[in-house]
């Protein structure tokens, strides 16, 4: 189904030194092929000569409507894709398929940041609790001593109701 668009390297290499077309920051990385045989190539979007195999490309590539394609080997595709029946069935696979990676992928780091919340409130809340109870055993040795239930209250921070309920069950 899918056709490979095939340009000739070195007519492109003679092109680029004398065209505008090209991020030339970018494309001087990209001159010589990779092992696997596959070339990345940066283009400028803006270029628009049409009366050039590039500038149809670029062209072809922002068009919403596979009829106004100059390509064929851009156009066919386009076509099936947008005007069948068989193609409405692949690119609605496709994009199922996108979304159910993207929230697969999504859901393992909620989880995680989930957990990370999860952990966090946790550590503040027993942190509280320690707190709380080491400041409940401060003031049940200060009642031991006999300290005035007032002077235990300003001492710990705790409420002198809580002190007084405590000086009844201790006592």
């Amino acid at each position: 189904m899918s056709e490979e668009i095939q340009i000739n390297t070195q007519d492109l290499r003679d092109y680029i030194k004398n065209a505008s077309l090209f991020s030339d920051t970018y494309f001087r990385a990209f001159l010589e092929p990779f092992k696997d045989g596959s070339h990345i190539i940066y283009i400028n979007g803006e270029f628009e000569d049409i009366s050039t195999d590039i500038g149809k490309i670029v062209h072809d590539l922002k068009c919403v409507n596979p009829d106004e394609m100059l390509c064929d080997e851009l156009r066919k595709p386009a076509l099936y894709l947008k005007q069948t029946e068989g193609g409405f069935k692949e690119v609605e696979a496709i994009y199922k398929d996108n979304v159910q990676r993207i929230i697969d992928e999504s859901k393992s780091e909620w989880i995680a940041q989930g957990l990370i919340a999860g952990k966090r409130a946790g550590i503040a809340e027993g942190l509280e609790v320690g707190e709380k109870n080491g400041l409940w055993k401060a003031a049940k040795n200060l009642l031991k001593l006999g300290l005035p239930l007032k002077q235990i209250a300003e001492a710990t921070t705790l409420e002198l109701a809580e002190i007084q309920a405590m000086a009844l069950t201790m006592a």
